[in-house]
């Protein structure tokens, strides 16, 4: 949860602030803010005014869409007035695309944050949210909230609900599209959950099976309070696996699964979403899979291929030193670097010389910089100096030769990388 938001330290403050969403979530449920909250619940309207005011969706200079820096990757939603607020958030608790969840600051209602595929198609994303949450759960999101720049005042939730794995969500959803497949319908089991549940009995060592069977028990507790499980099924499933064990008074066994259940029905939502978190982790620390370990006979295979001359190598640059630490491949490469520090002319220059050297030819989206003042690095690059003291013909072959090896995407639009494979494609197929 590093991804960066904005925050201002109140509704007419103008001086944005950057801190990640981890910490975003922390104050909420810290109570940075509880006295005023408590004020605001209250019924003193005024004191919302003074609360801090959170831009979930990324950097933004000021407090509009235009102004966003860098998207975060997250939408938050708002559901107003939802009746019983804990009933409701125990449901968006447990669905795999909530990264957290919280009481609003009013008491009444819910706010939720959700991490997305395509951050640039954040207004498509947020209707189908809107859509998928009104079918599964049948809670309305305030459709004004579609916007970049939402603000959100800060909270206050002790038992704020966080997710540390969310899954997300690729839902896209535009104005003109017809209306999307129904999701799944809410009252059905959840067996990813259930099955955790039981591999907490089936694993457990020999003097823990009471311990397991306590807890196991109250965390399906907790999902059927979410209605994620239904009863009579987990309660069958829980019997069966604690059979299995040969415990020594099953009637026994059989009472602790319904104490448990009962207690767990009654425990706060948050709690039961970080015992889950704190089960999870401790399966994947007993699971005795260690396959996460690199094989070192592979390795040493490799070494000796590498050694006696067996492993092709990228194609050169040109440059024997720099050859030693880079070769050209037709794999993906990443390039990062701080800003203002020459990313984009040293890549130009890379690009360039894989043009003259080995006649490959590039397709290029670049968000930031206008296309023509690429094509001047470009033209500079192949001609070998300033494009100021080129003659007309040298201006000619140069612009000539750039448009042979580049293709430019028109970056007055913004495309994900699924679209500009599309155009590459497109390109190969009518261009060669």
């Amino acid at each position: 949860m590093r991804q960066v938001v904005t925050i201002f330290e109140d509704l007419y403050n103008k001086d944005p602030l950057y801190i990640t969403v981890e910490t975003a979530l922390q104050r909420i449920q810290s109570g940075k803010q509880k006295q005023k909250i408590d004020l605001v619940r209250g019924g003193n309207k005024d004191a919302k005014k003074q609360l801090p005011i959170v831009l979930w969706s990324g950097r933004f200079k000021e407090r509009k869409d235009e102004s966003l820096q860098k998207h975060s990757g997250i939408i938050v939603l708002d559901f107003d007035h939802v009746g019983d607020v804990e009933e409701a958030k125990s449901r968006l608790a447990f669905d795999e695309h909530v990264m957290a969840c919280w009481t609003s600051p009013s008491g009444d209602g819910i706010k939720a944050i959700v991490e997305i595929s395509n951050p640039e198609r954040h207004r498509d994303h947020f209707r189908s949210l809107c859509d998928y949450f009104s079918r599964k759960h049948g809670l309305e999101a305030d459709p004004s909230g579609i916007n970049e720049s939402r603000a959100c005042f800060e909270s206050y939730d002790d038992s704020i609900c966080i997710n540390e794995e969310p899954s997300r969500f690729g839902g896209l959803l535009s104005e003109q599209r017809a209306e999307p497949e129904p999701t799944e319908a809410k009252g059905r089991t959840d067996y990813e959950k259930l099955q955790i549940a039981a591999q907490m009995i089936r694993y457990a060592p020999e003097g823990g099976k009471h311990a397991a069977l306590v807890r196991a028990s109250y965390l399906i507790g907790g999902f059927i309070a979410a209605g994620r499980v239904e009863e009579e099924e987990a309660f069958r499933v829980l019997v069966r696996e604690i059979e299995a064990r040969n415990p020594l008074d099953i009637g026994q066994a059989k009472k602790t699964i319904v104490d448990g259940i009962e207690q767990g029905r009654l425990a706060p939502i948050g709690e039961i979403t970080r015992e889950l978190e704190r089960v999870r982790r401790e399966m994947r620390i007993n699971d005795g899979d260690m396959s996460f370990i690199a094989s070192d006979d592979k390795d040493y295979e490799w070494i000796q291929k590498y050694v006696t001359g067996q492993i092709k190598l990228g194609l050169e640059t040109e440059n024997e030193k720099f050859n030693e630490y880079f070769r050209f491949k037709k794999e993906f490469l990443m390039i990062n670097g701080h800003s203002n520090v020459g990313k984009t002319t040293f890549t130009l220059w890379l690009m360039v010389a894989s043009s003259m050297l080995h006649g490959w030819k590039w397709l290029v989206y670049s968000a930031e910089n206008p296309t023509w003042a690429n094509k001047i690095k470009l033209m500079q690059f192949c001609m070998d100096m300033p494009i100021k003291r080129m003659n007309h013909k040298e201006l000619t072959t140069a612009h000539e030769w750039v448009n042979r090896h580049f293709t430019f995407i028109d970056n007055h639009k913004n495309y994900s990388h699924t679209d500009i494979l599309v155009f590459a494609e497109k390109l190969i197929k009518y261009e060669g």
